[in-house]
């Protein structure tokens, strides 16, 4: 509008806000695991050629990278009482034994079968599957070289006598230590789209054409794509607010019931039950009258009587004509 001086003003209108902001978008990140095993720690990729080997199939994706040691092997120990034994001990026994942290430990331990034992008086061979796990890939040569070692056995045995609290243990059977190292992946996209895991022949493949590294035989586990949400908020529903949902009442509501119906009628009486039926009473037939002979005056039957009554009537007739 114009004012008296011709200068110009103009009126800015800014829109409420409303809500949050909304927040910036995520991408989808894709988590798997690859694994292989090797002679020597040392063998293994440095982390930056581990991600360059992912990487060179996503384009402009983020790709981080984790890398591990682990170092297994199986001890055993002969005609040992099996309650003296459980993972917590075990754990404790072996990383005494090699100088790493009880949370780098992982032990199972199983004992004969227990049938075998009651009648062994709790006596029993124990087996316990040890790994134990370090990122640093000289810990890793040194924990694989003392297993291997003639000693270990010796070292084993004080540290579980430790931990046991047995006055004897025999020295446990080592076997050979394997050696794998590990290499967790998360791939962040750089779109909506969550990035495929790549085979383990394509992470070969990749690593395969740098100088100086060995060969290595993959095996990728624990694929897990996880998508992000999506970077706008989803739209409500037709009809839909975001006003708050009424809650519910503590006290239960009270539901109205009907009145019993009455009954119809007064209740039948029951019906008594007939008298019994008394039996019948024996009955004498009467002899029939035994009849008298023709001649005889006072014993002549009524239609003897009345024949010879209407034979003097016909006669008396006759006689009048």
């Amino acid at each position: 509008m114009m004012n008296e001086t011709n200068e110009t003003e103009f009126t800015l209108v800014v829109p409420p806000t409303t809500g949050q902001p909304t927040p910036a978008p995520t991408f989808p990140t894709t988590a798997f695991t690859i694994k292989a095993t090797i002679s020597n720690a040392d063998d293994a990729p440095r982390l930056s050629l581990l991600e360059n080997a992912v990487k060179a199939g996503c384009g402009g994706c983020t790709v981080t990278a984790t890398r591990v040691f682990t170092v297994s092997t199986v001890l055993s120990f002969s005609n040992v009482p099996c309650d003296s034994f459980d993972e917590a001990k075990a754990i404790a026994a072996v990383a005494a034994a090699y100088g790493v942290l009880a949370e780098n430990v992982k032990c199972t331990v199983t004992c004969g079968a227990l049938r075998l034992r009651r009648l062994a008086g709790g006596m029993g061979d124990v087996s316990v599957d040890a790994e134990i796990t370090t990122a640093d890939s000289s810990k890793a040569n040194e924990v694989k070289a003392a297993l291997a070692s003639t000693t270990s056995g010796t070292a084993l045995q004080s540290a579980f006598l430790a931990e046991t609290g047995l006055t004897e243990l025999p020295a446990p059977s080592v076997q050979a230590p394997n050696l794998m190292f590990a290499v967790t992946y998360a791939i962040e996209s750089d779109d909506n789209t969550a990035v495929e895991v790549p085979s383990a022949e394509t992470i070969s493949t990749q690593l395969s054409v740098l100088p100086g590294l060995p060969t290595f035989n993959f095996v990728v586990t624990t694929p897990a794509p996880t998508p992000s949400p999506s970077p706008a908020p989803t739209p409500l529903p037709a009809g839909a607010t975001h006003a708050p949902t009424w809650t519910p009442s503590s006290a239960p509501t009270m539901v109205q019931t009907e009145a019993p119906t009455a009954a119809t009628g007064a209740p039948t009486a029951p019906t008594a039950a007939p008298a019994p039926t008394s039996p019948p009473s024996a009955m004498t037939t009467p002899a029939p009258p035994t009849p008298n002979t023709i001649g005889s005056e006072s014993g002549a039957p009524s239609s003897f009587r009345l024949s010879v009554s209407a034979v003097a009537c016909a006669i008396a007739l006759a006689l009048l004509q």
